[in-house]
């Protein structure tokens, strides 16, 4: 069996107490963030990538919403991140 576990619409709060502490709880497979990862349009997405990479998963797949940037940047951090997919590369 997978487990699949996927969220969205963190804008920029992904490091919060509750939420660290599901995901710390609930280990999985595949880690899906459905886009709005962004606090506002200087948030590169760097402290994110760190954080998502972090989590118990051993894949984590990212998408962008409509509250999202800089997706070249972005894309261009994920590169380093082996375990990180990005989706919808603008």
């Amino acid at each position: 069996m997978i487990k699949i576990t996927c969220f969205s619409d963190t804008h920029g709060q992904h490091r919060a107490k509750k939420l660290n502490n599901w995901f710390s709880k609930n280990p999985g497979d595949i880690l899906i963030f459905a886009g709005d990862l962004q606090l506002n349009s200087l948030d590169d997405g760097t402290d994110f990538l760190n954080w998502i990479s972090s989590t118990p998963y051993a894949y984590k797949i990212v998408t962008f919403g409509n509250h999202d940037g800089n997706y070249e940047i972005f894309t261009n951090e994920a590169r380093k991140f082996k375990d990180v997919v990005i989706l919808n590369q603008k």
